[in-house]
């Protein structure tokens, strides 16, 4: 409808990504409470991972590049709150 024609949308399971290929950009569409380290092997060089970290009411918005074979930046873009991805849960709550 866009007349993009320069991408491909793949949709799956990102708790369990079962992909032999890499991505220029990997964007998360629910909170995790921290970062997947496959997320980060699934980029391609020079590729852009969108993640939203944290637990409420306390989350941020982390840009993450791949800037060498092993290397990677992580840049926090903004603090937000959003839905939890489903499958994951807030993290466990520190008590006295």
């Amino acid at each position: 409808e866009l007349g993009v024609n320069n991408c491909e949308l793949v949709a799956g399971d990102p708790l369990n990504p079962a992909l032999d290929r890499k991505f220029d950009v990997i964007a998360v569409l629910g909170s995790v409470p921290s970062l997947v380290p496959v997320w980060q092997d699934l980029l391609a060089l020079g590729g852009r991972l969108f993640a939203v970290t944290g637990d409420k009411p306390l989350m941020q918005a982390n840009l993450i590049r791949r800037v060498g074979s092993d290397e990677f930046t992580r840049e926090v873009l903004f603090e937000t709150v959003i839905d939890r991805l489903p499958g994951t849960v807030e993290s466990a709550a520190f008590v006295f």
